[in-house]
């Protein structure tokens, strides 16, 4: 099973039953995966309801592969109603396949969505990890929801998940749209002061911020600090 080789896998697939070989669930999560590596979501759910008429069972990874390749396709819709599959089929849910699903609300700007699907993470009790709230804090970042932004860094301080570059870095462009420079700089400030570094994401984000709030001197004197720093300024820099 490689990257870019779907159709190999369900040709195999198809011809399982001609040739008297029994499929199983690891079979058909196998196609699923080759299928999430082509984002080729309408073949995962052909594949699903291949299943379903065969009686095979689904198991965490086969609704966590699906609900993943659904949201690389922007269809938030089905990943839901694969979540709330899994629920009704009694599989045990896991931080990834819920972190897919807020991943699919992420990419097609559902932030509020994505929000209510980390508070049940949060509340479920499983092990939290950064990767569910930086999905979250990026669709804020897509809404310019900047207070919705802060408050997930909030929980996660909370929750003891560390933040990394990303976090960072999402958050500091929501609060730069939502045009609360002050704050993005605060955040900026705080990255220099933890251990995670600043890279150019980070400066370009926080010379937005100030741009967008008319702070040109700010902005300017970042523009200094990047050039004096190793990270190396690009177009958007300078846009």
């Amino acid at each position: 099973e490689v990257a870019g080789e779907w159709e190999t896998a369900l040709r195999f697939l198809s011809a399982m039953p001609l040739r008297k070989v029994e499929s199983n669930t690891i079979t058909f999560n196998a196609a699923i995966s080759a299928c999430r590596q082509a984002a080729e979501w309408e073949r995962t759910l052909w594949i699903l309801r291949t299943m379903e008429r065969g009686n095979v069972e689904k198991d965490m990874v086969t609704y966590t592969f699906a609900i993943s390749v659904c949201g690389m396709g922007r269809e938030w819709e089905r990943a839901l109603q694969l979540l709330d599959g899994m629920a009704r089929n009694k599989v045990r849910s896991s931080m990834i396949a819920l972190g897919a699903a807020i991943t699919a609300c992420e990419v097609s700007g559902q932030w509020e969505i994505a929000l209510r699907l980390l508070k049940a993470i949060v509340q479920s009790g499983l092990e939290l990890n950064a990767i569910s709230f930086n999905a979250a804090i990026s669709a804020c970042e897509k809404a310019a929801s900047w207070e919705n932004a802060l408050r997930i860094l909030r929980v996660m301080s909370q929750s003891k998940v560390e933040l990394d570059r990303i976090t960072c870095n999402a958050s500091i462009s929501a609060c730069g749209q939502g045009s609360h420079w002050k704050k993005a700089l605060q955040l900026f400030s705080g990255m220099g002061q933890s251990v995670v570094e600043v890279d150019r994401i980070s400066f370009n984000a926080s010379i937005s911020a100030c741009e967008n709030s008319g702070k040109w001197q700010k902005a300017m004197q970042l523009i200094g600090a990047m050039l004096c720093s190793r990270v190396e300024p690009d177009v958007t820099t300078f846009a």
